[in-house]
């Protein structure tokens, strides 16, 4: 029996991403769809093994330093915070203006709740 090391839990790899235009077009039309203060949310339940995210932080929201300092906090949450999560998602986080006068501990307690709101979701 192979063990896994803990470590792999907190990987953020490829496979965790969604990466093509047609994945985030799928989100956005058929998906549910949540958001707070900081963020716009679409998901569904992923056909994958495993919940994959994907960020979009568009020029409105501030220039190259904020909007990667936002996309890099949330993969940070996700990846840390995924074990949350008790069903596989598919998710697709958008970030809104107003994300860029957060801070980062604000920004991370806005995705843990996020992803606790999404995955009160397969019950319902």
């Amino acid at each position: 029996m192979k063990h896994r090391d803990k470590r792999e839990d907190y990987k953020f790899e490829k496979a965790d991403r969604l990466l093509k235009r047609r994945q985030f077009l799928h989100l956005a039309d058929k998906g549910r769809k949540t958001g707070n203060w900081q963020f716009i949310v679409f998901f569904e339940a992923s056909s994958h093994r495993r919940s994959r995210l994907g960020i979009t932080v568009s020029r409105k929201v501030g220039n190259a330093v904020t909007r990667n300092r936002i996309k890099r906090i949330a993969r940070e949450s996700f990846r840390t915070k995924r074990n949350l999560l008790q069903n596989h998602w598919d998710i697709h986080l958008i970030a809104k203006r107003s994300a860029a006068e957060c801070s980062n501990e604000a920004l991370t307690n806005a995705m843990e709740m996020l992803l606790k709101r999404i995955d009160a979701f397969k019950n319902n």
